[in-house]
């Protein structure tokens, strides 16, 4: 599996992501802060954790592994190659489906 935060590289504030929810909806969020530590008690653990944002103002955390699998895109590696510098590509790598915009009530 690609990860779309690769080891070693920090979450950027903004980085964003699109979460399935049980209404079978997709909704967009982004990472407002992080990482701070939180205890896990299903993994009895200390994890970092990242706080997400989502367009309707609710807010949760994320550990590293969902910020991987919600992941709208990944963090680019420079590598020191210039292969995949054409504008007109279209990144078909996240077939995600169109989120839907929470109605705020």
């Amino acid at each position: 599996m690609e990860l779309a935060i690769p080891p070693g590289c920090q979450v950027p504030i903004g980085f964003k992501v699109r979460k399935l929810f049980e209404d079978e909806n997709y909704y967009d969020g982004q990472v407002i802060s992080g990482p701070s530590t939180a205890f896990d008690k299903d993994q009895n653990k200390f994890m970092s954790c990242w706080r997400v944002k989502y367009v309707d103002d609710e807010e949760e955390e994320f550990s590293l592994e969902e910020l991987n699998m919600w992941a709208v895109a990944s963090i680019p590696v420079t590598t020191g190659s210039n292969e995949d510098e054409n504008e007109d590509d279209v990144d078909d790598k996240h077939d995600i489906p169109n989120s839907k915009r929470i109605k705020l009530t």
